[in-house]
């Protein structure tokens, strides 16, 4: 779809695509998905938290990680101009942050939200599983259960 719209001289600077989710944890996960999906790797621009910035110089993720106060920076000034897929927390691109050109064009071919799905938990299979969930994270390991039920049978 956006090699449709590059090719277009009308609509050509509008060939990028923003992503927002819900927290920064996400960015690294759905960039690292659409690079195995088959997007180049340089064509993908995180914002990340400003403090953690110098990990990501230190220990480049292979997509371009962009200080998330720095957005307006997308696309022309973060990855040699070649980014073409924005990354961003909802909390920094929901109140109207304008990625636009120099004559206020938007650069934006497409926005997308990615959230996760809200669980209806009257619904017995998904209550379980919550509790399931819950009870092995906050629960002792397997090992440690199974020496119990053993030591509870032999009492």
């Amino acid at each position: 779809m956006l090699a449709e719209v590059a090719a277009d001289p009308a609509r050509a600077h509008r060939a990028h695509v923003l992503v927002a989710f819900e927290a920064y944890h996400a960015g690294p996960l759905l960039a690292q998905g659409l690079v195995s999906a088959g997007a180049p790797a340089g064509e993908i621009c995180v914002a990340v938290r400003p403090q953690d910035v110098p990990r990501y110089e230190k220990h480049p993720p292979g997509w371009v990680p962009v200080p998330a106060d720095r957005l307006e920076q997308f696309p022309l000034h973060v990855g040699h101009g070649r980014c073409r897929f924005l990354l961003a927390p909802m909390a920094r691109v929901e109140r109207g942050l304008n990625i636009v050109d120099q004559g206020g064009r938007s650069l934006l071919h497409v926005a997308c939200l990615v959230v996760r799905p809200v669980l209806v938990m009257e619904e017995p299979a998904v209550l379980l599983a919550m509790v399931n969930s819950l009870a092995y994270r906050d629960g002792p390991s397997p090992v440690k259960v199974g020496t119990r039920l053993l030591i509870t049978r032999r009492a």
